[in-house]
């Protein structure tokens, strides 16, 4: 079975913003390690910097869509939720 890059792009797109951000560092670092495409110098250049802006506007969009950085401070914030619901649920 082979697997499209629109299959790829359509999964990543359903990952939590923390699991994007671990694979997109995947990705730019099993891309770095690249050497020889066969393409053009020039043409691979500006394929990879294009590659790298999508990258640092992916990052940008993530910052500003979780201001937030603190994983740790948010799953204690959800943990808390978790436990008031299910401790209302259990009183009634």
């Amino acid at each position: 079975m082979t697997v499209t890059f629109d299959q790829v792009r359509e999964l990543a797109d359903r990952l939590a913003p923390g699991d994007r951000q671990r694979l997109a560092t995947y990705l730019a670092q099993t891309t770095a390690a690249v050497r020889d495409t066969g393409e053009p110098a020039e043409a691979f250049r500006r394929r990879n910097l294009q590659a790298w802006q999508k990258l640092l506007e992916f990052h940008a969009a993530l910052a500003a869509d979780y201001p937030q950085a603190d994983v740790a401070a948010q799953l204690d914030r959800d943990r808390q939720e978790r436990d008031a619901l299910l401790r209302g649920a259990s009183e009634s």
